[in-house]
Order: structure tokens, then C-alpha cells, then sequence
């Protein structure tokens, strides 16, 4: 994310500086209504956005761009970035004389209202968090919010204090909508009193292959377990053996075990949720295995009595 941008209340100063380098900022404002970067509060080694023109009536020379401010004696601005210029984008090479700096906000960086009263902003929305996105360093460490151009999300809050998502309480209706390519394949509804997961399930998108294999359910291999994280014992799966099974429930991950501190890596996971398919299938199974069972059971038993009688008739005669 590099150092973030900051900024203050009327900050206006000058700069004797020539050249292209590094400017070298006065040690007071151009005013007594006019403030330092120190005086407007902004930390030394922020990420500024400034302007810089050679006059406060008839500037002929200008630069805008972004740089590093830096308390001291005298206090410093770096040229980190020129966005604009009256060399185009390029420093300006500025002959001696005296030159008057702004901090200020620039446009590319200022959120647009809209007419609908929606709320444009053209970079990341953070709310309290240094991450750009699901994945990055430290994330689980975070509090905080924040969205990206592209659409995804980041939500992290802390143990004390949960997420809360509140949806048409009182009549219902679908908290998060999944969608790809506009078709729905998902969404978390609410009631009054619960919440519901749902998956994509429609007929109407399905093509039928065939009926599960119930004997799948066998060669999977439920298992105890304890977390290496904090040792708390649990019981599943492994999710590489489940997909040596039944891939379908397994989103395979990577398998270079020596990358697990990169942020991007990803670890197997798999939707338990699936296997009951494969239950269900076994449980079937098993009901038609014991219902012919009992009627081959109920055959051998009329074929009992019927020799029970023919003997019974046998030690009559």
C-alpha cells in the first residue's frame, strides 16, 4: 500500500529551492491564517499532495504533485511524483526566487457525490484498516473494512466485537446475492427468527449424468484431529484425501508447502455440506439392501412353516 496520503487546514509556506531536488520548506507559515505541516498536524514522513506556483496573483510556473514531507531543520518535501506541470508532467526546474507551497487536496483524489446521492470514489475505500485486500500480510490481525475497485471485499472484525449483518429484520430477504456473469448460483437469506445458506440448485441449469456411487461414502476416512494453531482437538477431514474420493466437496489448493507464508498462498478446503449427497445415496442403498433382506426373510419364514406342517402332518400319520 506504500505510506498514506495526508493532509491539512490551510497550509501555506514558501521555498527558495532551485533546480529539481528535494524542496526545502520555511520555517513558518506565509501568514499568521496559514499553518506548517507541523502546525496543521500532519506527521513527519507522510505522503503529501502538494502545489507548488511561483506566484499568488500571476503565477506563470507550476507543479502539482505528491511527495514525502519530513520535519526538520529546515523542514523537507521530496518529489516522489508529478502528476502536472507548465512542463507537462515533468519537475519543474525552478531559477532562484521565491516560491509559494500548498498542501491541498487534488482532484484525483477527492470522493464524487453523485446526483443520486451515491458516493464515487475512483481508488480503495478503507474504513479503519491498512489492508488493500483479502490475502495480505497480517490480515487476521486487522479491524476494519475495505473495498476495491474490482469489486472484492475485506471484513475483519475483532473477537469482542462480531460482525453484524441486519437485513429486513421483520419481513425477510436475502442478506448477500451471489451472481456470475448476472446468474444467480447463490445467496444468504434471513427471516424473522433465522438465517438460511443457499447454493444454486434449479433443475432447469442441470443436465442428469447418473445416480452417486453409495460405496464412495466408504473410503472416506473420518478422523480426529488437533489444530497446530492453538491444539484444539476436533474431528472431518483431510481435504487431499476427500478429493482423492469425492473432489466435488474439495477446492484444491496449492501444494508447495514451503510457500505457506506468502499472503497469496492458498490451503485445500473443502464443503462438508456435499458429502451428505453421498450419505444420503449410502442410506438409500442400505434401506433396499434391508428391504429385500426382509422380504427374503419373510419367504424363508413361509417356507419354515410350511415345512413345520408337512412334519406335523409326517408324525400324525
Amino acid at each position: 500500500m506504500g505510506t498514506p496520503l495526508r493532509t491539512g487546514n490551510r497550509v501555506l509556506l514558501t521555498t527558495t529551492t532551485t533546480g529539481t531536488g528535494t524542496y526545502q520548506l520555511s520555517g513558518s507559515a506565509v501568514a499568521a491564517t496559514y499553518f506548517t505541516p507541523a502546525e496543521a498536524g500532519i506527521p513527519s514522513g507522510s505522503r503529501v499532495m502538494y502545489v507548488v506556483v511561483d506566484s499568488l496573483t500571476a503565477p506563470t510556473m507550476l507543479e502539482l504533485g505528491e511527495g514525502i514531507y519530513s520535519a526538520g531543520s529546515p523542514a523537507t518535501l521530496t518529489r516522489a511524483q508529478i502528476k502536472a506541470s507548465s512542463l507537462g508532467t515533468l519537475a519543474v526546474n525552478w531559477p532562484a526566487g521565491t516560491r509559494f507551497v500548498f498542501l491541498t487536496v487534488h482532484a484525483d483524489r477527492t470522493p464524487v457525490f453523485e446526483t443520486d446521492s451515491s458516493l464515487l470514489v475512483s481508488g480503495w475505500l478503507r474504513v479503519n484498516t491498512p489492508q488493500n485486500a483479502p490475502g495480505s500480510a497480517g490480515v487476521g490481525d486487522q479491524v476494519g473494512a475495505s473495498l476495491t475497485p474490482t469489486g472484492s471485499a475485506f471484513l475483519s472484525s475483532s473477537t469482542s466485537a462480531p460482525l453484524n449483518v441486519n437485513v429486513a429484520i421483520n419481513v425477510g430477504g436475502n442478506a448477500v446475492q451471489f451472481t456470475t456473469f448476472g446468474t444467480n448460483v447463490g445467496s444468504i437469506g434471513t427471516s424473522a427468527t433465522a438465517t438460511s445458506f443457499n447454493t444454486s440448485s434449479d433443475r432447469r441449469l442441470k443436465e442428469e449424468i447418473g445416480p452417486v456411487d453409495p460405496d464412495l461414502l466408504y473410503k472416506l476416512r473420518p478422523l480426529r484431529f488437533r489444530w497446530k494453531r492453538n491444539g484444539e482437538e476436533a474431528t472431518g477431514f483431510f481435504a487431499q484425501e476427500v478429493h482423492a474420493v469425492f473432489p466435488e466437496a474439495v477446492t484444491p489448493g496449492d501444494s508447495d508447502v514451503a510457500g505457506q507464508e506468502d499472503p497469496g498462498f492458498r490451503m485445500w478446503a473443502m464443503d462438508q455440506s456435499k458429502l451428505m449427497v453421498l450419505a444420503i445415496a449410502t442410506i438409500q442403498a442400505q434401506r433396499k439392501t434391508i428391504q429385500d433382506q426382509g422380504k427374503a426373510i419373510q419367504a424363508l419364514q413361509n417356507d419354515l412353516g410350511g415345512l413345520v406342517k408337512k412334519l406335523t402332518g409326517l408324525k400324525l400319520l
